[in-house]
């Protein structure tokens, strides 16, 4: 296959975030002219009210728009965007965040580490953060069973691609027969763990997942103002967010720990969640 003949069709879900979501598209808008593949994109909004539908129909027609009512969440979203990508059948599936701002050589970057592993690898973009600090804040992880418990570090760009154990999904590149043996974003998981129970799952059945050489681009650590973290809101919403979509559901987290775990995934799953309401209840 020639960089010419190549198809790279791009998902996301969004939500209510016109402004940093039109950045992000005007990235892809810009490469389909004058690049070496060829870009399409399925965006899944989630019921938007702030004008995020109108957006992207008037400024970015070229783009496949699916509307949510906005109980999806990001994993029914892109579980929803990848069926409508996978039946177009692409030669390349590529993950990215609503917003991502990326560096004008991120998608070209992933690609070449996939074609340096000879198209059987999945390629992953590591971020930095937007105030100058040059901090990660999205990347590959690297698995570390320290104490019995799974527990999965962030690393950062070594100038190499790096083998890591799975990944944020804020930019990743799948060839589509890799996606495809993989089965895909897994039903079980509403909002977490999506990301990194796909990066395990190639991991495990021993598909390389490799950290691009250098950062792909820009992004901020999302904030925890309005999470069950947040402790400025009263104890008994913020346990109702702790075991809400958005947080830690007890099925979701025992799935994912049952399916990656250590022999003492029970252990960690009552312990993480008891040290979430701990923290809760004393203010933390």
């Amino acid at each position: 296959m020639t960089r010419q003949t190549i198809r790279i069709h791009a998902i996301a879900a969004v939500r209510n975030r016109r402004d940093t979501t039109r950045q992000a598209l005007q990235y892809l808008a810009d490469r389909r002219c004058g690049s070496s593949y060829s870009l399409s994109a399925t965006v899944v909004d989630d019921g938007s009210t702030d004008g995020t539908p109108e957006m992207l129909r008037s400024e970015f027609p070229w783009i496949e728009v699916i509307q949510g009512d906005g109980s999806l969440y990001w994993g029914a979203a892109m579980r929803r965007a990848e069926a409508a990508a996978l039946s177009k059948d692409p030669d390349y599936l590529l993950w990215i965040n609503d917003d991502a701002q990326l560096f004008e050589s991120a998608i070209d970057d992933l690609l070449r580490v996939i074609e340096a592993a000879n198209g059987d690898a999945i390629a992953v973009g590591a971020f930095q953060s937007t105030h100058g600090s040059g901090d990660t804040t999205y990347s590959g992880v690297v698995r570390n069973d320290k104490w019995g418990f799974m527990r999965l570090r962030q690393v950062d760009p070594t100038g190499t691609a790096l083998p890591v154990s799975s990944f944020n999904g804020n930019l990743v590149l799948f060839p589509v027969a890799v996606y495809r043996r993989l089965g895909g974003m897994s039903v079980h998981y509403t909002h977490h763990y999506g990301d990194f129970d796909l990066g395990l799952r190639a991991t495990e059945s021993g598909t390389p997942v490799l950290l691009a050489p250098n950062y792909v681009g820009q992004t901020d650590r999302n904030t925890v103002k309005g999470t069950f973290q947040d402790s400025s809101l009263p104890r008994r919403q913020r346990i109702a967010l702790l075991f809400g979509p958005k947080g830690y559901p007890f099925r979701e987290k025992l799935q994912y720990l049952k399916s990656h775990g250590t022999p003492m995934w029970p252990v960690q799953l009552v312990s993480v969640h008891a040290l979430y309401l701990l923290k809760i209840l004393i203010g933390k």
